[in-house]
C-alpha cells in the first residue's frame, strides 16, 4: 500500500509540475533531465549540449549514485544520465536502484570506456534504455532524444573524440 501510495504521490507531482510550467499552456513542456557524473567539467559540458537542443533543460545535478537516487525521487525527471564510474554507488547500482523505486524515467549511461558487449548487456539487465560515450555530444543528443521516444540506443565502437 505504501508504495502505491508514494507511485501515486510522484504521478501527481509530475502532473503538477507540468500543469504548472508556464510553456504547458503554449503547448510546450520542457523536457526536464537530471546528469549524474562526479566529473564537474563533465557535468557541465554535457549541460551546455543537453540545453542546446530546443525545449531541453537540466533539472538537476548529481556526482555520485546515492545523490542520483535522491535528486531523482525529489525531482522527477524525464530522463536520468548517470555515469558509469562514480564514487559511492556506480551508475549501474543506481540505475538497479532507481528502477526499483520509480521505474517512470528512462536512463542513459554515459562513459569514457569502450562499450563491450558485457557493459551493454549490464546496462539493460540495470534499466538503462541507452549507453554511449560521453566524448561525443552528437551522439549523446541522439540517445537522448531515442530513450525518450522509447526506443533503445546501444552502441558498442567507441566513438572518436574530437577535441
Amino acid at each position: 500500500m505504501l508504495d502505491e501510495h508514494r507511485l501515486l504521490s510522484k504521478c501527481f507531482a509530475v502532473s503538477l509540475r507540468v500543469i504548472s510550467s508556464p510553456l504547458f499552456f503554449l503547448g510546450h513542456v520542457p523536457v526536464r533531465i537530471l546528469i549524474a557524473d562526479d566529473v564537474s567539467t563533465a557535468r557541465v559540458s554535457l549541460r551546455k549540449v543537453l540545453e542546446s537542443h530546443s525545449g531541453w533543460q537540466v533539472c538537476g545535478e548529481a556526482v555520485n549514485g546515492w545523490e542520483a537516487i535522491e535528486q531523482t525521487e525529489r525531482l522527477a525527471p524525464d530522463l536520468v544520465i548517470l555515469d558509469l564510474r562514480m564514487p559511492l554507488m556506480n551508475g549501474f547500482q543506481a540505475a538497479r536502484e532507481i528502477s526499483r523505486v520509480n521505474p517512470h524515467p528512462p536512463m542513459l549511461l554515459i562513459t569514457f570506456q569502450a562499450l563491450s558487449r558485457s557493459h551493454l548487456e549490464a546496462a539493460r539487465s540495470a534499466g538503462f534504455s541507452g549507453a554511449v560515450n560521453k566524448g561525443c555530444g552528437r551522439e549523446i543528443l541522439a540517445a537522448a532524444e531515442a530513450v525518450l521516444n522509447n526506443q533503445a540506443f546501444f552502441h558498442l565502437q567507441r566513438s572518436v573524440r574530437i577535441a
